[in-house]
């Protein structure tokens, strides 16, 4: 017959069993509000059954042994993983997006009563005062304030853009710097994977946190992972190989890709492998993708604002000559003919300023450049120190204001503009309201674009996050619930456990 304590052997692995699950619940209850954690299962198998002694060969029936923990797994399923990483990569991109162009609308201003368009009318109205009397001091100190706030606005929000920039290269910076921290810590955790695997465990906890840093890394780069057979993960980034089991990837020639860095021999910078080999922007994702990306629109925005300023100092127009008049030039202009010139300092040096001289320009850069653009462009410091200077008329005449009215009229005039992006310009031809009503009106739909994506991208993320979480959430009722069914297992085990020692107890007696 059968060994007398088998019993007690089938009970007491039983009451292991039992004590194994109820200890995985125990885990799974303290770790309910743990980010990443997935839940644990025991996985229980019938043990091996063994044949009746004495029985005929061939006799059916055998005598069960009990029950044996065969794993504790964590339930994961990494085709949810895989579709909430791809949509976390897609909303740091367009938050990276949205967090520069909101500064870009605080910086640009506009409407408002203090903006770039508001100092503008102000500088027209000031220069039709002036045509009316050129003899007024007061009215020629008016222009010439007008058009210092008129530049310092242009310098004050080119500051800002370019204040902009550098806080986006610092961001650029700090995130390529966190995506090799997490990508080392990914490498460490697969080394401890790959020996705790090696061995037949399985490193539920430390997967866990692995899986956890890949969320993170997603919000920052696009990341492809693929499992390996040893519990490892690769990680690729653009296409390129960056950890591979326990350590960087290696290049061809056996050199490590990792660290990334960032380049800045181009404009806007690249994020490049250790190796210097520059990554696909496109293919980054991520929130490296989106301040990339911010980057070019800021610079954008920049070029946009000097091409405002170079048009409105020297962009060519056609005005209409209002008088029979010969300019400084010794050229004459016939009444109502076409008159050509280059922008407004190149109106005031055809006409004469309130001495009867030549006329000087309004606006020069003011780092000595010689290129005027919204950063250095300032008025002209003779006019400044001497109002009188300032040129009002088209002839010699001290009370001649039809040059002043003709400067006034300029706010109609169609202008040339370019810069260093023209065809991303947002008007190549118009007038000064134009050209910055389309700047500022592709900037409100840009960021109307930036905000649906954001908002968009959200609800994806948070839908495959759920998805996630139906199948690697701890719900506190089902683990309640388990709880009570492992209690139970525990106590019948112990009961057939008292049994037992009665029947040996009975036995021991009657020998």
């Amino acid at each position: 017959m059968l060994g007398t304590f088998l019993g007690l052997e089938t009970a007491t692995r039983g009451l292991q069993a039992a004590q194994a699950a109820i200890e995985t619940t125990s885990h799974n209850v303290a770790n309910a509000n743990t980010p990443g954690y997935s839940r644990q299962r025991v996985n229980l198998t019938t043990a091996t059954a063994l044949p009746v002694p004495g029985l005929p060969t061939g006799w059916p029936g055998q005598v069960g042994t009990g029950v044996l923990v065969g794993s504790i797994t964590r339930l994961r399923d990494g085709f949810l993983d895989q579709a909430y990483w791809q949509q976390n990569q897609y909303l740091g991109n367009w938050t990276a997006q949205q967090s520069a162009i909101s500064r870009v609308q605080a910086i640009v201003n506009e409407p408002s009563d203090t903006g770039l368009g508001t100092v503008l009318q102000n500088f027209w109205v000031a220069w039709d005062k002036l045509s009316s009397d050129p003899t007024d001091l007061s009215a020629r100190t008016l222009v010439v304030q007008s058009a210092e706030t008129l530049t310092s606005t242009l310098n004050e929000t080119a500051s800002q853009l370019n204040d902009l920039q550098s806080d986006l290269s610092a961001s650029l910076s700090a995130n390529v710097t966190q995506v090799n921290t997490l990508l080392n810590n990914i490498a460490q955790l697969n080394g401890e994977i790959q020996k705790i695997n090696a061995l037949g465990d399985t490193a539920n906890d430390l997967m866990d946190q692995r899986d956890e840093l890949v969320d993170q890394l997603s919000g920052l780069v696009a990341v492809t992972v693929t499992p390996q057979s040893d519990g490892t993960y690769d990680i690729a980034i653009g296409g390129v190989t960056v950890v591979h089991g326990a350590g960087a990837a290696q290049d061809a020639s056996g050199q490590a890709v990792l660290p990334l860095q960032v380049t800045s021999g181009s404009t806007p910078p690249q994020v490049a492998l250790a190796d210097g080999t520059t990554l696909d922007t496109s293919k980054l994702g991520g929130q490296l993708q989106g301040t990339l990306t911010a980057m070019q629109t800021v610079a954008q925005y920049q070029a946009d604002l000097d091409a405002f300023a170079q048009g409105l100092a020297s962009g060519q127009m056609t005005l209409k000559s209002p008088s029979d008049w010969t300019d400084a030039q010794g050229n004459a202009h016939a009444a109502g003919a076409d008159v050509t010139v280059q922008g407004l300092n190149g109106l005031l040096q055809m006409g004469y300023d309130g001495q009867g001289n030549p006329g000087v320009a309004l606006f020069v850069a003011g780092d000595g450049s010689g290129s005027i653009n919204a950063s250095n462009m300032a008025v002209n410091p003779d006019v400044l120190n001497d109002v009188t200077k300032l040129a009002a008329g088209l002839s010699t005449n001290a009370g001649d204001g039809e040059l002043a009215s003709l400067v006034s009229s300029m706010r109609d005039a169609t202008v040339q503009f370019s810069n260093s992006l023209t065809p991303q310009m947002p008007l190549t031809s118009g007038t000064y309201d134009e050209f910055l009503q389309a700047l500022v009106g592709g900037l409100g739909v840009l960021g109307q674009q930036v905000n649906q994506q954001v908002t968009n991208q959200q609800a994806l993320v948070q839908q495959a996050d759920q998805a996630r979480q139906s199948v690697s959430g701890v719900s506190i009722d089902e683990e309640m619930s388990n709880l009570i069914r492992y209690q139970q297992a525990y106590n019948a085990s112990a009961k057939v456990i008292a049994t037992l020692q009665d029947l040996f107890d009975t036995l021991m007696n009657n020998v």
